[in-house]
């Protein structure tokens, strides 16, 4: 800390026994500002042979990672359908029965190439995919799921600016979907029987409406919102008014 600095009046005797004390300054958090919003990093599909598991490789790459995959059946595969990478648990953030679709997130995922394991009691087909990102928040990554069942290639997402927005989509039957304005397409997969689709739209206030445009028969979407993180920034405090400190003098 610095010493006092002792007063004294332009032109005029220095005053020892009036000394003030120096400006203070602090360095507080702003826990409001955040980081930019998450990035895609990498797309894997797979078309899942009948049998009662499956696995496939997925790289995860960057920081602040979180995998998501979903998987849809041809039929009831019965319960419980896991998946785990590398390894770890998936957690479901969604499902639905008739049509028979499962989503699930990891957060931290192992970074490097490393299988999405499957597994289910009843002997079904289908279609899988992965999908990773970068920047995101790893203690609160995304907001509760939306989703929407039959027939609806629309689903309107709560967002906010700095956040990013993925849906995921599955049709049963031959068909196509093409993305709507302002969505980027991610990838897919698909086979006569069936397919799954997804992309990605930047977040912004209040909601994000993420569209296709399909020529098949749209059976599920799910859309999820994924949270940039939280990044304190220091801020310099006002300075502390100066006065006097009474009673001290600069003697020793």
């Amino acid at each position: 800390m610095r010493p006092p600095i002792r007063f004294f009046r332009p032109g005029g005797p220095i005053r020892p026994d009036v000394l003030i004390r120096p400006p203070r300054r602090a360095w507080v958090a702003d826990p409001i500002l955040s980081a930019p919003a998450p990035l895609f990093d990498s797309f894997t599909a797979r078309t899942v042979p009948t049998g009662t598991s499956d696995s496939f490789t997925h790289v995860c790459g960057g920081s602040l990672r979180c995998l998501y995959v979903m998987v849809a059946f041809s039929d009831n595969p019965l319960s419980p359908v896991t998946c785990s990478y590398n390894g770890v648990g998936m957690t479901e953030i969604a499902s639905q029965t008739a049509p028979y679709v499962h989503a699930f997130r990891l957060v931290n995922p192992a970074a490097g190439s490393n299988l999405v394991a499957l597994a289910w009691p009843g002997a079904r087909f289908g279609h899988a995919m992965a999908i990773s990102l970068v920047g995101v928040d790893q203690a609160d990554p995304d907001d509760a799921p939306v989703t929407e069942l039959s027939g609806d290639e629309s689903i309107s997402v709560p967002s906010a600016s700095r956040d990013l927005v993925l849906d995921m989509l599955a049709m049963f039957g031959a068909g196509s979907l093409t993305a709507g304005a302002g969505q980027t397409s991610r990838g897919t997969a698909s086979s006569a029987a069936g397919a799954i689709f997804c992309s990605t739209e930047p977040g912004t206030d209040p909601s994000v409406t993420m569209s296709w445009t399909s020529t098949g028969n749209v059976v599920f979407h799910v859309g999820v919102n994924i949270r940039a993180p939280v990044v304190p920034q220091l801020g310099l405090m006002a300075q502390q008014s100066q006065r006097p400190l009474s009673g001290r003098t600069g003697a020793s």
